[in-house]
């Protein structure tokens, strides 16, 4: 075949409906330069639809890549809840070196009914009493080497009487039980009393690198591709996952923490996006749904190894060796064809599409048609672009107008991507909703998460339970999106929700199992409700800003997820 006939053969586009039409790869982005009107394209089918049908659109290699890609969802779920344990707040008093003496054999008991004032039914965790401790120490050892220490007589002496007060000190030191735990943050850093706040920034900086990752991650994807980004995420969260547990300096601690949860959130909005641009239409709703099971798992995977693993540096090591199994992404994931196609680059989405039709074991049209799918997807998403991003509806896109890119360089780039959003009507309304659904739900979500020191509930068991519950809503949710609808079933879920956790409030503290079953079923409603969020971000916006979209909303989530550590540590 000579060139001629080839550059021939490519510069044209069979249409749906069997229309041929001249193609310019140079102005591909709207219809004039495949002399289409553009009221016609958007009558036309999804060439990327059609394509991905061809190459078998919900087969094997769907069912595969789905697991391989929501696999991710367990290791970021574990970084993200393991602040519940790495830095629990262990039962604490404040230490008297003179009475913490190896010379003097009191128990922690004795030590505490002497030093320590009873406040609202229980010992003081910050402050202890003024007495002269190195008179009642000298007077602890005699009677110690005598007839051995009975706490009552002792406190009953009118000599040692003398030496004590109902005055009260701030610790300067604290003694840490460890029944419970090994060692966390907050005992090896003792993050209690005046600086409590520091240990509840643990999870509150986790939450902000989420927070920060989803807003720059989605945009990076968008420019460099979603498999890149998710191994650059994968890459730079195990380095500094296994660095955190190392650290001597809290800071150091918190701003590796930090940067594991930027990338933590690059792995969950573009393998997100990257399932979403790979399966069918009528399977995005179930897939979008079930991409939050092995998130669930990771909850419930977590709190086992913290109940295993007593020390938060072994249990931070541990988070950091076993994600480096997210490695084989390097092989094992694709290249989003739509993503190709954006960037002008066909022949490699094309490539991508041969695989996934040879794992379906499906046989693909020649090339030059499926290329003619892509291209007339590549036109049509510009089409829905240009009609979201700059309010022209379906008027026919004029040669002589310059278009306002998306993206740029640097902090301007960023910031023209998030006016995108916000620029027209309709997609300010979408992205408005979008970003209060996102807000409440994470804010509930975590919430409930992190309550079991506040439901008085066993932690392990709480947080063990708070991830089971997730698999079935997520089960679930499908089912109720194809009978009743995406609006009323998130309106269902969201009233549930905010019912059980209105019940909690009228039910005694002290009834435990009670308090623990409503925290779960609201758990059980909001789950299902913050994963329908990723669904209705995605299928509302085009793929040029997508991933920017669903980073966006995934931001404002992680503003409510920034406040409510702080939020069920001082209810």
């Amino acid at each position: 075949m000579g060139t001629g006939e080839m550059g021939s053969r490519e510069n044209h586009v069979e249409m749906g409906n069997g229309n041929v039409v001249h193609h310019d790869d140079k102005a591909s982005s709207n219809g004039a330069a495949f002399g289409i009107k553009e009221d016609h394209i958007n009558k036309e089918e999804d060439g990327f639809d059609k394509a991905l049908e061809a190459a078998g659109s919900w087969g094997p290699w769907q069912h595969r890549f789905f697991v391989i890609a929501a696999f991710s969802q367990v290791f970021t779920a574990m970084h993200s809840v393991a602040a519940v344990f790495l830095s629990a707040v262990p039962k604490h008093w404040c230490q008297v070196p003179e009475l913490h003496h190896p010379n003097i054999s009191l128990s922690h008991e004795e030590i505490k009914n002497i030093s320590i004032p009873w406040i609202n039914a229980k010992y003081s965790s910050c402050d202890y009493l003024n007495h002269n401790y190195s008179a009642l120490a000298s007077h602890v050892r005699n009677v110690d080497s005598g007839l051995g220490f009975n706490l009552n007589s002792f406190m009953e002496d009118d000599e040692i009487n003398t030496h004590m007060s109902d005055q009260t000190l701030n610790c300067q030191n604290w003694i840490f039980d460890t029944s419970e735990f090994q060692s966390t943050v907050v005992s090896e850093w003792s993050l209690v009393c005046v600086q409590r706040y520091l240990g509840t920034s643990v999870q509150a900086s986790y939450m902000g690198g989420l927070l920060v990752g989803s807003l720059i991650m989605g945009q990076i994807s968008d420019k460099y591709g979603r498999r890149k980004t998710t191994m650059i995420s994968v890459s730079v969260s195990m380095l500094c996952a296994i660095l955190a547990s190392i650290v001597p300096a809290f800071e150091a601690f918190l701003a590796l923490r930090f940067i594991v949860a930027a990338m933590g959130a690059g792995m969950m909005v573009t393998n997100f996006v990257l399932v979403m641009e790979l399966v069918e239409p009528d399977a995005r709703s179930s897939t979008g749904m079930w991409y939050a099971i092995p998130y669930g798992l990771g909850i419930s995977t977590v709190s086992m190894l913290s109940y295993f693993i007593r020390s938060w540096r072994f249990l931070q090591l541990t988070l950091g060796c076993t994600s480096a199994i997210l490695l084989l992404y390097y092989w094992l994931l694709p290249e989003s064809p739509r993503w190709l196609m954006s960037k002008g680059r066909p022949n490699e989405a094309l490539d991508v599409l041969k695989r996934v039709a040879s794992g379906n074991k499906r046989k693909l049209p020649k090339d030059e048609e499926m290329l003619n799918y892509l291209r007339l997807g590549k036109l049509k998403e510009n089409y829905f672009r240009r009609r979201c991003l700059k309010g022209r509806s379906f008027l026919p896109h004029r040669p002589d107008t310059k278009e306002t890119p998306s993206e740029g360089s640097g902090f301007l780039g960023m910031l023209r991507s998030q006016l995108s959003l916000v620029r027209t009507p309709i997609m300010r309304r979408r992205c408005l909703i979008s970003f209060f659904i996102w807000f409440v739900g994470s804010t509930t979500y975590y919430g409930l998460t992190f309550s079991g020191g506040n439901i008085k509930a066993n932690l392990f068991l709480m947080v063990f339970i708070s991830g089971v519950v997730e698999v079935p809503a997520c089960i679930i949710s499908p089912w109720m999106l194809r009978r009743i609808g995406r609006r009323a079933t998130m309106c269902i879920l969201f009233i549930g929700s905010g019912s059980a956790c209105l019940l909690i409030l009228a039910v005694p503290v002290e009834r435990v199992m009670i308090n623990l079953i409503l925290a779960n079923v609201g758990k059980f409603f909001i789950s299902a409700a913050f994963q329908m969020s990723y669904i209705y971000t995605s299928e509302l916006t085009p793929t040029g800003v997508r991933n920017i979209a669903v980073g966006t909303s995934s931001m404002w989530a992680r503003v409510g997820t920034i406040l409510s550590p702080f939020i069920v540590d001082f209810l």
